[in-house]
């Protein structure tokens, strides 16, 4: 059963439920107090009628030629009257109630033994009774019994019913129709959600809710559902074409392997070309395992938890490590490093956010003009923690600004494709940030190019201690 159908039922149940408490009451109160006038006037006639016999002696006692008493109806209403002796015989009684032909005394005698001032319903025949049984003042154990027809309550009590049965009724078809509108209209927008869902779980990743006015939480649902689709197309979108370029980056080595190694094998060679094949193989090889590991590392750190092996660090410290491990390469091609530290510390995984900077330290000397210098620069700013890496290379085209931090982008800026690089160690670089809890952009007023990293800071120590004794390889 759909959400919707759920809902109208559920809330018709409740509905119709609470309508047929509410009429029930309605009914039984009403029949209380129809018969709790009947029963008032059913006894001020009877202690009436008791009174007036009071004064009589015993062998003369007599029922009045009296009225009944007078309750809905217009005329007063035919009494049954019995008088009872101390020995429970009966002593007088009015015409109609004395039996006759198939009517038994047999129920207004029993009355007897019901408890004095105390109404109620007996049976004589085929009527129904409303009677009450009283003492004779000053004639102790004799008692009388009175009772009046009670078909004028029981009419009016049929009435009620029947009239609220019918608004029940009536009711019910009003209130389903209505629920269901209502229940359309609220839902529709739920409803157009699910199928939206559903087509995109059959892949039409195309598929919006669209809704743009109506409840201010279903259209706030419907624009987050579509942000989350957009999202989920771009992801898709992203990893069909990761898969592609990674396919055709990993074709291009091992072809290059295969083709050395076919051709050292096709024919005898001298020992010099066998060398050229095989050191052409091996470089392959290495370009090879470099994709390989940075597509392992690029999966580990989008599949890995936000605070899988996290621990707090100094900024500087894994700065320190990154500039090492690129300082011969910088040496080789006379480009110094300069180093400004801080006393930002973050939390995060030391070994990752070490090759974040790696990646951008590298990239920079790669391509900083021989004998020219790089920057980086970790400081504290706000609640985040900095860290510039700065060069006078070309640069970076302002069209390819955000496109240079996608997985295998080629351009023709030499900061979208590294040398010797597979074009993944800046993705890599803005993955490991973003999984931190920061971000990892390109400044644009800068001769160059000049990449921001910011962190989630920690609070700064009070003192900071050198934990790098041989930071002499850092030009500071």
């Amino acid at each position: 059963m759909s959400f919707r159908r759920r809902l109208i039922v559920t809330t018709s149940t409740l509905t119709l439920g609470t309508l047929a408490f509410a009429l029930t009451c309605v009914y039984w109160g009403v029949n209380r107090v129809q018969e709790s006038i009947l029963d008032r006037a059913l006894l001020g006639s009877a202690d009436e009628e008791a009174r007036l016999e009071s004064g009589m002696p015993e062998d003369r006692l007599t029922i009045t030629d009296a009225a009944g008493p007078t309750a809905n109806s217009a005329a007063p209403l035919p009494k049954y009257a019995i008088v009872f002796a101390r020995d429970g015989n009966v002593h007088e009684s009015t015409a109609n109630a004395r039996g006759g032909p198939g009517l038994s005394m047999l129920p207004l005698l029993s009355a007897r033994r019901h408890a004095l001032g105390q109404p109620f319903d007996v049976s004589y025949g085929k009527v129904k009774l409303r009677a009450v049984l009283v003492p004779v003042p000053q004639h102790v154990g004799w008692k009388l019994f009175l009772a009046v027809p009670r078909a004028d309550v029981d009419r009016d009590d049929w009435l009620i019913g029947g009239s609220m049965l019918v608004a029940f009724v009536l009711s019910l078809f009003i209130a389903i129709a209505v629920i269901r509108w209502v229940m359309g209209r609220l839902t529709r927008g739920h409803l157009a959600i699910a199928n939206t869902a559903l087509r995109v779980a059959e892949g039409d990743l195309s598929a919006r809710v669209g809704i743009q006015q109506g409840d201010a939480e279903i259209v706030s649902l419907s624009k987050n559902f579509d942000r989350m689709v957009e999202r989920l197309q771009r992801i898709v979108e992203a990893q069909h074409h990761f898969v592609a370029h990674a396919a055709h980056e990993i074709r291009s080595p091992l072809t290059t392997i295969y083709g050395s190694l076919a051709l050292a094998l096709r024919q005898p060679r001298q020992a010099d070309e066998y060398r050229r094949l095989i050191h052409d193989a091996v470089d392959s090889a290495k370009h090879l395992n470099r994709l390989a590991e940075d597509l392992l590392l690029l999966a580990r750190v989008q599949a890995a938890e936000a605070d899988d092996g996290t621990e707090p660090v100094l900024v500087a410290d894994f700065v320190y490590d990154a500039v090492k491990s690129v300082q011969g390469t910088a040496t080789q091609r006379g480009v110094q490093i300069h180093v400004r530290e801080g006393t930002a510390s973050v939390t995060g995984r030391p070994r990752d956010l070490e090759r974040m900077v790696r990646n951008l330290v590298e990239n920079a000397v790669r391509y900083s003009p021989r004998d020219d210098a790089v920057l980086v620069d970790a400081s504290w700013v706000g609640r985040e923690a900095r860290i510039t890496i700065e060069d006078h290379g070309p640069g970076v085209p302002d069209g390819a600004r955000e496109r240079i931090f996608q997985p295998f982008v080629r351009g023709d800026d030499a900061h979208a494709r590294p040398e010797g690089g597979a074009g993944l160690g800046l993705a890599i670089a803005r993955e490991i940030a973003r999984h931190h809890g920061g971000n990892i952009w390109l400044d644009g007023a800068t001769k160059g190019a000049r990449f921001v990293i910011a962190l989630p800071a920690r609070p700064p120590p009070r003192s900071r201690e050198c934990t790098r004794p041989d930071a002499v390889l850092i030009a500071q």
